[in-house]
């Protein structure tokens, strides 16, 4: 939000020594920063009445066609109490007014600090026309008969007004209105700035018994110093309450320095008029008028007297219009504008507007009542108060509006006055959040895509869900209700996803900011956890081994692909499986599966690599790891003896690859029965009478009959082999085994 307030801009131009103020669109209030009282500058101009001056000065009117005087009414007053520069408006108990005061007057009316309250007093004296002695500050001015309490100013076409009040009445001050053209600087706002043709009038109040005097004398500034014009002005009249007289309603402050209600000490209230063309010759009232005032007391009217008291400085407006310009703005790009500030010669809105408002390129003005552009690009309104809209064009990030006010008393194109004003309207804030994730467990976000004023500020809010945790640079949080913040224009956030949660969507709202004003848009983006791979590999008992993507990543989405690298020689089979390539590899993409592998002749085992990618969308990571598929396990017996001696019979088997070995027997019920002691490879065996059930048979032997017992058994070898913790077993083919036992009949 901006607001601007301007006064009109004027010339203050001195000719022939005479004071004469003008409007002009190159110099005044709005361009000159030394004035503290930048406000607007009070208006005394009361045309077309004029105040009444006694023959024994009074606040009230006598009735007398024509004549008012200060005292307006004695109703309530609900106006705003203020005290600025000085000038009272409203009323505010035991600052401007009593306790209990009321009424409203003609003109400004100045209350000045008093008795030991005062802010403004000259600490060591000083003179008239050596401002380097001024040495002003709180404190007291000793004698209240030098404590400005209340002043008076006003006017109208024709005459100034003044009055004056004092704290005590025993003996003389002299009251001081001084009228300067140029305003104070700003390093000592309580001296005023003085050029030649400056106005000073001097009003000395004295009195005894039932006689008194306001004796008026006329100065003027040469250069050095103020010279006393003799004679004064012809029309230069002053009075004195030679009696004690009502006070205005809103209350005096007494010898005492305390306000209260009641009546006014005789010889403590003066009044005094003047002609206008009389004491500012040239004063165009039509354009604006007005000086630099400022009400003191010293010890006498000689340019070596004592000064005592002084107000701050005013701005004074005599007449004729004044332009006062209100432009704000919104946070859309809109500028109002109001012309209430700004009143006719005798303070009221008898006015006609005109309105111009000029954009920079690029940007264009609409509004009700608003007509434009015309061939300068510039845009216009007749209207006392309106709008604005600023159509900001692409890439313009904010737009300098110059307005310039005129307004028209009397519809006299004599009678104007200007004020030049401008505003800065930035674009609208529009915020616009981006965010985006990559193969990590993190987004990343971006406003650069928002647009608005220069110099706006980015909030971002995080809100994850329950159980998910965030980080990254510049990252705050989590508060209280659990979300996450940062400042910057882009940056990145990790996730931290618990165990079980694969997904999580992490809600995302930017917020811009730009003197007072906001935007806010949100967005959600969705987190999954990263691409895994797993490789699981397994062996059985023939040759041949199983794969599995178990533990990757899985879900919609996701594919796998496999890459099988034997080494030479070695050729691979299964289903699904294709290859080999050119790089000799084969592949598959299933989730699982197995692969049949061909062993040359000469080898019992070969290793194998195996390399899985897992795939989601531009995602992808790689494991890998390898198997060693040996021939299936064989088991022959390949030797038999017998010895007569013992006999017993010798068998010796073979079985490469194996782990361990059992030699076995087959037993009555068909069962394999494992030899005891037996666990290598060569197994003699004697005890056929214990194992075998005999048969009688008779037998032939070298051509003579036999009869005898025939006890046989049968034999194999058993091999197991352990290998990736797979357990493999395989037997021999049965051998069987004979012992005869036989008689010669």
């Amino acid at each position: 939000m901006q607001s601007v307030f301007l006064r009109p801009l004027r010339d203050l131009v001195s000719s022939a020594g005479h004071l004469f103020l003008k409007s002009s669109l190159a110099l005044g209030l709005a361009g000159i920063t030394g004035f503290t009282g930048a406000t607007a500058a009070v208006v005394g101009n009361i045309d077309p009445l004029q105040i009444e001056i006694d023959a024994s000065a009074n606040l009230y009117p006598s009735g007398a066609p024509g004549f008012v005087d200060w005292v307006k009414d004695s109703l309530a007053n609900t106006d705003p109490a203020t005290l600025v520069d000085g000038v009272a408006n409203g009323l505010s108990p035991n600052m401007t007014s009593a306790v209990g005061g009321k009424g409203h007057w003609y003109g400004v009316r100045l209350v000045d600090g008093i008795a030991g309250n005062d802010q403004n007093i000259f600490l060591t004296g000083g003179k008239e026309n050596d401002l380097s002695t001024w040495n002003i500050g709180p404190g007291t001015v000793g004698s209240s008969k030098y404590d400005i309490t209340q002043a008076y100013l006003a006017n109208n076409s024709e005459k100034l007004f003044f009055g004056m009040e004092r704290r005590g009445n025993n003996g003389t001050t002299a009251f001081d209105f001084e009228f300067n053209q140029m305003p104070p600087n700003a390093s000592s706002p309580l001296v005023p700035v003085r050029t030649v043709g400056d106005v000073l009038f001097t009003f000395e109040m004295s009195g005894s018994g039932s006689s008194g005097s306001a004796t008026p004398h006329y100065f003027r500034w040469n250069g050095t110093m103020f010279v006393e014009q003799l004679p004064p002005p012809p029309s230069l009249i002053s009075s004195i309450n030679n009696a004690d007289i009502p006070a205005g309603p809103w209350g005096f402050v007494n010898v005492k320095g305390v306000w209260a209600l009641g009546i006014l000490e005789r010889f403590t209230f003066a009044e005094a008029s003047v002609k206008l063309s009389e004491a500012f010759p040239g004063l165009d009232l039509c354009n604006g008028a007005k000086a630099f005032v400022q009400v003191r007391t010293r010890s006498s009217a000689t340019d070596t007297s004592d000064l005592k008291d002084t107000t701050k400085i005013f701005a004074f407006r005599f007449g004729g219009p004044d332009a006062v310009a209100a432009l704000n703005t919104d946070c859309q790009a809109q500028v109002s504008y109001n012309s209430a500030g700004s009143k006719d010669s005798a303070g009221g809105s008898n006015l006609t507007y005109s309105w111009d408002f000029s954009a920079p390129a690029g940007v264009t003005l609409t509004g009700a009542g608003v007509t434009g552009p015309d061939a300068s690009g510039v845009y216009h309104s007749t209207q006392p108060l309106g709008s604005l809209q600023v159509n900001h064009s692409a890439g313009i990030a904010s737009a300098l509006i110059s307005v310039r006010l005129t307004v028209i008393q009397n519809n006299s194109a004599a009678c104007t006055a200007t004020t030049l004003a401008s505003v800065t309207v930035p674009r609208p804030l529009h915020s616009v959040p981006a965010a985006s994730t990559g193969c990590a467990a993190a987004f990343s976000f971006d406003g650069s895509a928002s647009t608005g004023g220069p110099g706006f500020v980015y909030a971002w809010d995080f809100t994850p869900p329950a159980g998910v945790t965030l980080s990254g640079s510049g990252l705050s949080g989590p508060d209280a209700a659990g979300v996450y913040h940062s400042t910057a224009a882009a940056g990145s956030v990790n996730l931290g996803l618990p165990t079980g949660v694969d997904a999580a969507s992490v809600g995302v709202k930017l917020t811009l900011s730009l003197s007072g004003c906001t935007d806010s848009s949100q967005t959600s983006v969705t987190v999954v956890r990263p691409v895994s791979s797993l490789v699981s590999l397994s062996l059985n008992c023939l040759a041949q081994f199983s794969f599995d993507s178990a533990g990757s990543t899985a879900g919609n989405g996701v594919t796998y692909s496999w890459d099988f690298i034997p080494p030479v020689g070695v050729t691979l089979g299964g289903a699904g499986i294709t290859g080999p390539g050119a790089d000799g590899l084969y592949h598959s993409t299933s989730a699982s599966g197995l692969v049949d592998v061909a062993l040359p002749v000469g080898s019992d085992a070969v290793t194998i690599m195996a390399r899985l990618s897992t795939t989601r969308g531009a995602c992808s990571t790689t494991a890998q790891r390898s198997v060693t598929v040996v021939r299936p396990l064989q088991v022959s017996i390949n030797q038999k003896s017998a010895n007569g001696s013992t006999l017993g019979v010798t068998l010796t088997g073979s079985a490469p690859t194996a782990t361990s070995l059992q030699w076995q027997r087959l037993n009555a019920s068909g069962v394999w029965m494992n030899i005891s002691g037996a666990t290598s490879a060569s197994v003699t065996y004697s005890t056929f009478e214990a194992d075998a059930t005999p048969t009688v048979q008779a037998f032939n032997i070298d051509g003579e009959p036999f009869q005898g017992k025939l006890f046989q058994v049968q034999l194999r070898l058993h091999a197991e082999r352990v290998i990736g913790g797979v357990t493999c077993a395989a037997d021999s083919a049965p051998a069987a085994l004979k012992k005869v036992i036989a008689v010669d009949p």
